[in-house]
């Protein structure tokens, strides 16, 4: 009896990697895309096979006549080179995607398999849905509940797959999910390449009942994954003889979910489903609300633009089928949890004119360079559900709880800072300073941020600095500083004065603070030089600060006031301290 993942072949570096790819032909223009990727790829050591069941169809003469261009395709068998990877007709590498794999096997010789990041595009080049799975390493787990990713997406070894039953292509891809669910539990270990490598067509589109019959062996799939699975041949004393033990529940619910936005994309009643659920399954309702908005939207063939549109379609069906699943579980209150999530994952798409909020829920519009005061909300909100909006673009959804019927402006500041504070701050660079860079993290960096914060240097006195800061990192070496005694205490207020030079043995216990307010405290070794620069200890706390400085600056500072030009971060905090001085 085979027990465990086959041995793996010496064929991981990059001078011996090579693939044998399995193409599922399907009509004979998406057959030629598939195709065309992989002569484009610049990893050149693969062999395609593509699969035809009827010789004279159209799908047949595109074989051959690639077949003709380029040895390496060829209709048949696959080929027996140490790597696989199976496609359906339609799906689209990039250019580097079998590199890119290599590459990764190439890295760490453990693996058995890779997989990287997809999107689902229509026939218009409209990208539907961006996916990918970040889990690595052992992922029966995750397999025995969910399919994690299409076999399009993972080159894998091809001992390991065939042990596993080789691949089982399949329309809805419930077959695929098996095997990836047999590879994962003979013990593959699986890496990940985090770019989008992979287009892929969406799903055909499918009946009721045959969108309900693969909810069936989707769930047969789950309960594989739950027991005991004779076809793998594993040993009584192998990891995953008996399949995941804890309760299948949650990942039934998950898939019911999933198989309802299907349904609901397609203007179907998904009420019907109710019935694979029993009273005590359940999962994260919040992740089961973004899954069937975006199950439904891929079903419909909308991006996220049209999400807006869409949810006042759909929203009558979604709540009779919320409302269905709350009976069947015994959950009160479950159906008005779900859909108010499903709002707040929408609300960023919906028009000017906000549609009327659903029960338990309360939305406003919020925009960040006008004054944001408390809000005073109807008796039976639960929750506020804020559009963000920064001079007119839309930066998110963000949901508040309600006490005592409002909430407050300072709740609605922290938490817009905390979510958005780079984009707003680029905006502000942008607006104030006429920087183009955009407004997202890596454009502005907390560089950025320290550089409006304080006074430039005068360039000798900078060159000076960051010789002496050289000069003393040198000397320093191990050296903590701890034997000259207690750090000394010291103060740096953001856009205040730092004095270009500190002296002395002891090391400095620095507290940054922005208008008056404490946001972070480092301790800074001095070393045996006995002096610390001005450049030293602001790098030295606002590296402390983090991302919390960005959130304080754009909390205290930026919100709700416009964005005018000339206006600086050291102007704002120098007015915010006088105003606080005011009698």
């Amino acid at each position: 009896m085979t027990t465990g993942v086959a041995p793996r072949a010496e064929s991981s570096d990059p001078p011996t990697f090579a693939v044998s790819v399995v193409v599922a032909a399907g009509d004979a223009e998406s057959l030629g895309r598939t195709l065309d990727s992989l002569l484009a790829q610049t990893m050149t050591q693969w062999r395609a096979v593509a699969a035809v069941s009827d010789a004279s169809s159209a799908a047949a003469t595109v074989v051959e006549r690639y077949a003709a261009r380029d040895a390496r395709i060829e209709p048949g068998l696959p080929s027996s080179l140490p790597w696989s990877l199976a496609l359906h007709a339609g799906d689209v590498l990039h250019p580097t995607m079998l590199e890119r794999a290599r590459d990764a096997f190439a890295a760490d010789a453990a693996l058995d398999a890779v997989h990287c990041a997809w999107t689902i595009t229509d026939e218009r080049s409209r990208v539907l849905a961006e996916r990918s799975c970040d889990a690595t390493g052992d992922l029966f787990d995750l397999f025995a509940r969910r399919a994690a990713f299409p076999t399009s997406v993972c080159v894998v070894r091809r001992a390991v797959l065939e042990a596993a039953g080789g691949f089982l292509p399949s329309d809805d891809g419930v077959a695929e999910w098996m095997l990836w669910q047999r590879v994962a539990r003979r013990g593959a270990r699986f890496g990940r390449v985090a770019e989008t490598l992979v287009d892929r067509p969406p799903p055909m589109r499918r009946t009721a009942s045959d969108v309900i019959a693969s909810l069936d062996a989707g769930l047969r799939v789950i309960a594989l994954g739950h027991g005991i699975d004779r076809e793998v041949g594993l040993e009584t004393d192998q990891p995953y003889y008996a399949g995941r033990l804890a309760s299948a529940d949650a990942a039934v619910f998950a898939l019911v979910c999933r198989t309802a936005g299907e349904l609901l994309g397609v203007d179907e009643d998904a009420a019907l489903l109710v019935d694979r659920l029993s009273p005590r399954q359940l999962d994260d309702a919040v992740d089961a609300a973004r899954e069937i908005m975006g199950c439904a939207a891929l079903a419909a063939r909308r991006t996220r633009a049209e999400w807006g549109e869409l949810w006042v379609e759909l929203r009558p069906r979604l709540e009779r089928f919320l409302a269905a699943v709350q009976v069947r579980l015994q959950r009160p209150g479950l159906a008005r949890a779900m859909i108010a999530e499903i709002q707040r994952v929408v609300l960023p798409y919906l028009p000017s004119e906000l549609p009327h909020a659903v029960a338990g829920s309360h939305i406003v519009r919020v925009e960040v360079t006008q004054a944001i005061g408390d809000i005073e909300l109807p008796p039976d909100a639960v929750r506020l559900q804020l559009l963000v909006v920064l001079e007119g673009t839309t930066l998110g959804a963000l949901e508040l709880a309600v006490a005592g019927g409002r909430v407050s402006s300072s709740a609605i500041k922290q938490a817009i800072a905390d979510a958005h504070a780079w984009r707003i701050l680029g905006r502000f660079f942008e607006r104030t300073l006429g920087d183009e860079s955009g407004g997202e993290q890596h454009a502005i960096g907390r560089g950025t941020l320290a550089d409006q914060l304080w006074e430039r240097d005068p360039p000798v006195v900078a060159r000076a600095m960051r010789i002496i800061d050289r000069i003393a990192s040198a000397i320093r070496g191990d050296d903590d500083g701890r034997r000259r005694g207690m750090p000394r205490p010291r103060i740096v207020e953001a856009g205040g004065r730092v004095p270009w030079l500190t002296f002395g043995a002891r090391n400095v216990a620095a507290q940054l603070r922005v208008a008056g307010e404490p946001v972070a405290s480092t301790e800074i070794v001095v070393g045996k030089a006995g002096v610390l620069t001005a450049s030293a200890l602001r790098a030295a706390v606002v590296d402390a600060a983090g991302d919390a400085l960005a959130h304080v600056v754009v909390r205290d500072l930026l919100l709700g006031a416009p964005f005018q030009r000339g206006v600086t971060l050291r102007g704002l905090i120098r007015s915010g301290n006088e105003r606080g001085a005011a009698p």
